[in-house]
């Protein structure tokens, strides 16, 4: 099967040191010597900058060809795969800090908390992190990410990605910059701030008049991406 990318003839990026999101490079662990693994690297747009920062041990995983070609002629330590749950049972190394971004909603919903076990199990090392990013079903975009691409089999919202990554054994589940303002800079991080705090507000009293509910232990994140970190 082609990828989606192929399929929309969307043009493969030209430089690999697209921007790193501030969420996530403050994340990033403090130790250079760290190893990363970014699960799902696509063209290195992460794993690109993160090499430029001085991580010497990121590497990244893929199972499009054609994205790990694009990645190892810009000198990125990229493998090909052709099975995540092959490589999880093989892999040799453990990860201090492990990047899954647009990856989960792409597996059956079957293999996901089996798969996100034998990471924590078998890839994370103590005191390891992961970072997972995933279209957000609760978003304002509603389901249009879930059926734009073809090849997603579901979606998340705040309560089902921290139930799966509690069923996987991760400790310490947040969900960070939810309000996606960490890549911006005022005075647009203020507008949308209050944009959403609008939307939440109105959001509450539509629910209200129309007796509907959330899960009031579950974050209410309504941007188009669900960012959530866990731990070990």
């Amino acid at each position: 099967m082609i990828s989606y990318f192929e399929a929309r003839r969307v043009p493969h990026p030209k430089d690999t040191s697209y921007m790193l999101n501030n969420y996530l490079k403050q994340e990033l662990p403090e130790n250079k010597d760290a190893k990363i693994l970014d699960i799902g690297c696509g063209f290195g747009q992460f794993l690109s900058k993160i090499t430029k920062l001085g991580y010497a041990n990121a590497y990244g995983i893929d199972v499009d060809g054609s994205a790990v070609d694009f990645c190892k002629k810009n000198n990125l330590k990229v493998s090909l795969i052709d099975d995540l749950k092959k490589f999880i049972a093989e892999s040799k190394e453990k990860y201090d800090f492990i990047i899954m971004s647009h990856v989960i909603e792409h597996l059956k919903k079957d293999e996901i908390i089996p798969i996100l076990t034998a990471i924590n199990i078998n890839l994370l090392s103590e005191n390891g992190k992961i970072i997972i990013t995933t279209p957000n079903a609760q978003a304002v975009t509603g389901a249009y990410w879930h059926y734009e691409d073809f090849t997603h089999n579901l979606m998340f919202t705040s309560g089902s990605l921290y139930y799966v990554l509690y069923m996987a054994g991760f400790k310490n589940i947040s969900f960070p910059d939810k309000y996606a303002v960490s890549d911006v800079k005022l005075p647009l991080k203020i507008i949308r701030m209050t944009a959403f705090k609008l939307y939440e507000f109105f959001d509450a009293i539509k629910n209200k008049l129309l007796y509907n509910h959330y899960h009031t232990q579950s974050e209410k994140i309504f941007t188009w991406e669900i960012r959530v970190k866990a731990e070990k």
